[in-house]
């Protein structure tokens, strides 16, 4: 067999697979189904300062291309509830809280709550495309100094590694994956799910209750490893700090992990294949990975990690724009001591 193992921010996983903060993970009960099913990781539904019941009906459509397309408004009992559940592991895996807020003074309450209850690390959901209702104002992470503004407040309060969830919506994600990193981020998630909507004729109106959602599934994966791509590179060529990329995007089999560990990934998250198959996906597609990689010859990940990113990055450059301008920006917005 392949070793499957995964360093990642001090924790070791038992395998890449991850089961990323988004429509699943709320109660306990999903978070046992999800370590019980083979998930080397698992990450909460994004917690906030209060209650959030969540949008009307409905949350949750299949669409025709293949995929789902959500806008549950983030459903949660509040930090002050999570915390008396929350536990650092479940069935021998670790978990990370995931925090959303809508200031950077919200977020840093969050992050001072959530470090007392000891995690091996903090996702930070600067990124649900539905957070602010069916009309939202523009995401954090599509701003490099809202991000580093915002990561800045987290890590200010909190020793514990920060992850910074971010979103596929944007023209550059690699300007704002440096504006994290550069204002502490120890890690990126990328990415959370694409805008989208869709159209009910007979009704004529949007299907889901909250008229915009997020996109998900396997028609979002090849723009998903672009995005993942996109950053690996530019920490292969120096132009942004190194880090770990937690990816997630459409990953469903053992040759889709190996697609994201070919691209730069460190760990593969796996959400929407849980809710069309069941939670045995996560030790289904290990054992898929493990087979294909005896088949490849190598005997660890770190043998073909970052293998694609050599096509890529062979002759790039490092321009003074966007990336400087990023730094720029997240400096004059505030920042923590860069993490070393």
């Amino acid at each position: 067999m392949a070793d499957l193992t995964v360093e990642l921010l001090g924790m070791k996983l038992a395998n890449p697979t991850v089961l990323p903060s988004g429509i699943l993970g709320e109660r306990q009960g999903m978070l046992e189904a999800a370590a019980k099913g083979g998930a080397g990781l698992l990450v909460t539904k994004s917690v906030t300062l209060r209650p959030r019941e969540g949008y009307r009906g409905p949350v949750l459509v299949p669409t025709p291309a293949g995929g789902i397309m959500n806008a549950m408004g983030l459903p949660n009992p509040g930090i002050e509830e999570f915390s008396r559940t929350y536990a650092a592991r479940v069935g021998g895996r670790p978990v990370i809280p995931s925090i959303h807020a809508s200031s950077p003074d919200e977020l840093r309450q969050l992050a001072m709550a959530v470090d007392r209850l000891g995690p091996p690390a903090i996702e930070v959901n600067l990124s649900c495309p539905h957070a602010g209702g069916s009309r939202p104002d523009a995401l954090v992470s599509q701003d490099p100094a809202e991000t580093a503004r915002a990561i800045s407040a987290i890590c200010t309060n909190t020793d514990v590694p920060i992850i910074a969830k971010l979103t596929p919506n944007v023209s550059d994600i690699v300007e704002i994956a440096a504006a994290a990193l550069y204002a502490g981020a120890s890690a990126i998630a990328a990415v959370n799910t694409f805008a989208a909507m869709d159209v009910d004729v007979n009704f004529e109106r949007p299907v889901l209750g909250n008229l915009i959602g997020g996109l998900s599934g396997p028609a979002i994966r090849p723009l998903a490893l672009r995005k993942v791509a996109d950053i690996a590179v530019a920490m292969r060529t120096g132009c942004i700090d190194q880090a770990p990329i937690i990816a997630s995007g459409g990953a469903a089999s053992g040759e889709d992990l190996a697609r994201f560990i070919l691209v730069g990934a460190t760990a593969v998250g796996m959400g929407s294949a849980v809710y069309e198959r069941d939670a045995g996906v996560f030790a289904a597609a290990s054992a898929e990975l493990d087979a294909w990689m005896q088949a490849k010859g190598y005997r660890r990940l770190g043998d073909f990690r970052g293998k694609v990113i050599d096509w890529l990055a062979t002759e790039k450059e490092c321009a003074d724009e966007p990336i400087g301008k990023a730094v720029e920006r997240a400096a004059e917005a505030g920042k923590a001591a860069p993490r070393r």
